[in-house]
């Protein structure tokens, strides 16, 4: 392998290593993002 293919191949492992975290930011974004709806009204439990 010379330097020129050396260099090719980390420049593109360097790419995917971005691209993976980008997925990460993305999905702890969408993480804890996440809420539930609270609220103050009784449920009516007889039907």
């Amino acid at each position: 392998m010379d330097a020129k293919e050396y260099l090719k191949q980390a420049f593109y492992l360097d790419k995917r290593i971005n691209s993976k975290r980008e997925q990460v930011e993305s999905l702890n974004a969408l993480a804890t993002k996440a809420t539930s709806t609270l609220s103050d009204m009784q449920k009516n439990s007889k039907r």
